[in-house]
C-alpha cells in the first residue's frame, strides 16, 4: 500500500513498497527459521521517511525475534502497541530494512523496561 498527496509521490511510494516485497523472497530463503504469520511491504516508515520496508510478523513468537535478532546480531526493542507489547527487531538486508516483529498481550509486569508480557 502506497499513501501520498500528489502522484509523484506515490509512485516513489509504490516502488519502494515492490522493491521490499521482491526482497521478501530472498529474506525468507536466508532464514527459512522465521514462523511467518503475514507481512507487510511498505514505501515508508511510520514516520514518513521513504524507502524500502518489510515487515515480518510473527504473531506471537517472541522467541524466534530474539533468535532471529541475535542471528543478524541486531537488538529487540519493545514497545506498547494497542494494548499489547510489540517486540521488534530491525535490520537492513538484500537493500531493504527489515523489521521482525512479535506481539505479546499485557498481562505481568516486566522489570526491564515497565511493559506487561
Amino acid at each position: 500500500m502506497s499513501t501520498a498527496l500528489d502522484p509523484t509521490d506515490l509512485v516513489h511510494q509504490a516502488q519502494h513498497a515492490l522493491t521490499a516485497a521482491q526482497a521478501a523472497t530472498a529474506v525468507l530463503a536466508d532464514h527459512p527459521e522465521l514462523p511467518v504469520a503475514r507481512m507487510h511491504a511498505t514505501g515508508s516508515d511510520a514516520g514518513g521517511k521513504a524507502g524500502a520496508f518489510l515487515e515480518i510478523q510473527l504473531d506471537e513468537d517472541l522467541e524466534a525475534v530474539t533468535q532471529w535478532a541475535a542471528k543478524v546480531g541486531v537488538p529487540v526493542t519493545v514497545t506498547p502497541f494497542l494494548r499489547r507489547a510489540q517486540h521488534t527487531a530491525s535490520a537492513t538486508l538484500h537493500d531493504v530494512t527489515v523489521h521482525v516483529t512479535a506481539f505479546c498481550d499485557t498481562n505481568e509486569p516486566d522489570e526491564d523496561d515497565g511493559l506487561y508480557c
